[in-house]
Order: structure tokens, then sequence, then C-alpha cells
């Protein structure tokens, strides 16, 4: 009988370290490949912070009442042809004035938004290649005062991820006081 009692503890304790390295096993298969694709996930953005930058030297990055309601504005991308290999392109979000609005709009090479064109082309969306710029209207339906007055940019990565982190910020002005500033500075210089 004392024999069977030895054996049962060395059976017992056995059991406990099986259960234990099994525990440990799982959670390692599982656990490692998470976190490590949580890091990847975490830092994939750090390489595009500043990679799409509103162009404030083309004249543009305005709201226009003349005519029609629409909102004018140049996107840059950074001269950098591997991380231009990886962006699809970018979300817009654009915030009220006054309201508190806001609205997010994807764009996305060859894509079509009904408020959006390409400055003196169509309706074709197209997203600056590296180093080069894009310019676009956005039309309103309003008829006298301008629905946003702010637009932020976030890279859209090929992996689906939309960085998190704006890149830039465009605080709209109206068209007509860009162009008496930028005439006398002309004058002026």
């Amino acid at each position: 009988m004392n024999n069977k009692k030895g054996l049962s503890t060395i059976v017992a304790t056995t059991m406990i370290i099986l259960i234990t390295v099994v525990v440990i096993s799982t959670l390692l298969f599982y656990l490692i490949p998470f976190v490590k694709n949580n890091l990847n996930k975490g830092s994939e953005c750090l390489a595009y912070e500043d990679y799409f930058t509103f162009e404030d030297s083309l004249g543009f990055n305005c709201y226009s009442t003349e005519n029609d309601n629409r909102i004018i504005f140049s996107v840059k991308a950074k001269n950098d042809a591997e991380a231009g290999g990886h962006v699809v392109g970018y979300d817009l979000e654009m915030f009220g004035a006054g309201e508190g609005s806001s609205k997010v709009y994807q764009i996305r090479d060859d894509s079509q938004i009904e408020e959006f064109i390409m400055y003196g082309q169509n309706q074709i969306l197209e997203i600056p290649g590296a180093g080069s710029t894009s310019t676009y209207v956005y039309h309103e339906d309003l008829a006298t005062t301008p629905k946003y007055s702010i637009i932020d940019i976030f890279p859209a990565l090929d992996s689906g991820r939309v960085c998190g982190k704006r890149t830039d910020r465009l605080n709209l002005i109206s068209c007509e006081s860009l162009r008496k500033t930028l005439d006398k500075n002309k004058i002026g210089g």
C-alpha cells in the first residue's frame, strides 16, 4: 500500500509539471505573435508622420464664395519613393465652421467622390506621388458661407491602416483675401 501512495505523489507532481508546460506553451504560441503584430502596427505609421502636407506656395488652400461655394486645396507628398510605395491615399477630416461638426472623406487613387474634382480636370481623383502635388476642388451646396473651416489629413497605407495622427492641418481662409495678400506681396516684393 505504501508504494501506491508514493506513486500517486509522483504522478500528481508529473501532471502538475505537464499542465504547467502546456499552459505556458499555449500562452507563448498565441501571446508572442499577438504582441509582435501589435508592436508592428503601432510603429507602422512612424515613417508617414509628415508624408502629406498642404502646399501653400501655389496660392490655393482657401474657400471661395464668388460663383459657387467651393474649397480649393493642394496636397503635397513627401519625396520618399520607398514610403510612397505603401501609400494608397489619405483621409480628409473636414471640420465645420461654427457648427462643431466634421466629416471624413476617403481619398484614394482613381476614386470618385461627388463633392470632389481634380483642379482643372475631372472627377476621377488621383493622389500625389512621392514628391509631387495635386490640387482638388470641393463643392458645397451652401449659398453664402463655407460649411468647413479646417481640414486635417491622415495617410492611408496598403495594409488597410489609416494613420491616426494627422500629418498636417489647413485653416481655410477666403480666396479673395488670399489673392489680395498675394498681389500685395508681389507689388511690395
